[in-house]
Formats: C-alpha cells, structure tokens, sequence
C-alpha cells in the first residue's frame, strides 16, 4: 500500500499479527482505520516502524476535530477509551499518533510498554492495582503530550529516553521509590571504541523520587539517558 494517496478507509482483519516496514508510507489521506480485532490483539501487532501504523499522518495534537483526523476503530468504534486485558505486552507504535485517544487502563497481563506507543497522545493512563509492568522500553512515552505518568510498583526498568520530548510532563509519580539507580554507558567515540564520557551511575534518593515534579524533571531532563534499574 506504500504510495497509495487515494486509500481513504483501511480495514485490517482480526488475524493481522505484522505490519511490515514503511507499509502505509505516502498514503497521507487515509481517514479511517477500522480492525475488526480486539483492542489486546491490536495491542500485540508487530509494528516494523512508525509507517507501519495507517494513523503516521495525523499532524496536529491540539486538534479537537476528530474528522479532520485519521480514526482508529476497533469494530467500527473510534477509539477514545482503553481496557487492555489479556495482552501481555503494548508493541512499539501501538498508539501512535491515536489523537482520540482518551483513557488507557493496563491491565495486570502486561509485562512491557515498547517504543513510541503514546507518541503524541494526550491521554490519562491508569493502571489496575495488581499490574505486573515490569520494563518501560527506550523511547516508550516519547512525545506523549499529557501532564502526569504513575510508575507502578512492578516497574524495575526504565530504558533510556523513555520519556523524551514530554514537554508537558510536569509529574511522575513513583508507586516504589526506593532501590533506584542510573547507569550512563557514555558516548562512543567515531571510531567505535572508547565512550565520551566514561560511563556513570547514580544512587537516586526515595526523598527526590518522592516529589513527582522532580521525578517528572530527572526522566524527561537531568537523567534522560540514563537507564534506570530498581535493584
């Protein structure tokens, strides 16, 4: 479908699994994406790239006309509020760029939360009491565009730039604030081999975590390549 200017609607099956690389690039007037699967199985496509997703194209996040945007529906309903189940894992791209996107509650299946999963989204993220989240992968809340992030207690790794570009983000709160260190591994040099600086860790204190405007400033600035590990 790579080109394909005059595709407007899409309908993916429910048995969709893999959406190859670059596969909706070009194809800029698409206006509805209806899966007839479930909200867990679109949770767990394998996204090669943002180009994968038909929603690539959707450009302005302060839009409150959601006919001027690519619609995502599961079973022909846009897609505004999310309870996710059975999945055990948020693919990277999931949601990206989903504008209609309102609500997410992370059921207690989920293990990881990939790339780029809420690119540009501005929408409250809960989770239910037992989740088992346990990894945030590199990049997971790159350009998310709400104010507050909850990182449950089952969390014990935090990739690198997971939250950059959240210009918005002004809280997160840790549910576990203790046992969380920093590691650095430096910058390679152009010949591949030593690291600019040498690579560096730091001992995060549970009384700055426990200030959700100084966690929010340490993930999405101070410490934003660091990894983050509860030991």
């Amino acid at each position: 479908m790579k080109d394909c200017k005059d595709l407007s609607n899409i309908t993916l099956p429910s048995n969709i699994n893999r959406i190859g690389e670059n596969a909706f690039y070009n194809c800029n007037n698409i206006k509805k994406v209806n899966y007839l699967g479930s909200i867990d199985t679109w949770c767990e496509i394998n996204f090669e790239n943002e180009h994968s997703n038909p929603l690539v194209y959707n450009s302005d996040p302060n839009t409150t006309n959601l006919e001027t945007i690519t619609a995502l529906c599961i079973r022909d309903k846009l897609l505004t509020d999310v309870n996710i189940t059975s999945a055990t894992k948020i693919n990277s791209y999931a949601f990206y760029k989903c504008l209609s996107l309102k609500n997410v509650t992370i059921g207690n299946n989920v293990e990881y939360i990939g790339s780029d999963v809420f690119y540009m989204c501005n929408c409250e993220i809960r989770y239910v009491k037992q989740a088992k989240l346990n990894e945030i992968k590199k990049y997971a809340f790159r350009g998310y565009r709400g104010e507050y992030v909850v990182i449950p207690e089952s969390v014990k790794v935090i990739n690198e730039y997971a939250f950059s570009s959240c210009d918005n983000l002004v809280n997160v709160i840790f549910n576990n604030t203790s046992g969380w260190k920093g590691e650095f591994k430096g910058i390679k040099d152009i010949w591949g081999s030593s690291t600019i600086p040498e690579t560096t860790t730091v001992d995060f204190s549970e009384k700055d975590l426990s200030f959700a405007a100084t966690a929010a400033t340490y993930l999405r600035k101070t410490y934003i390549q660091y990894k983050w590990e509860r030991i």
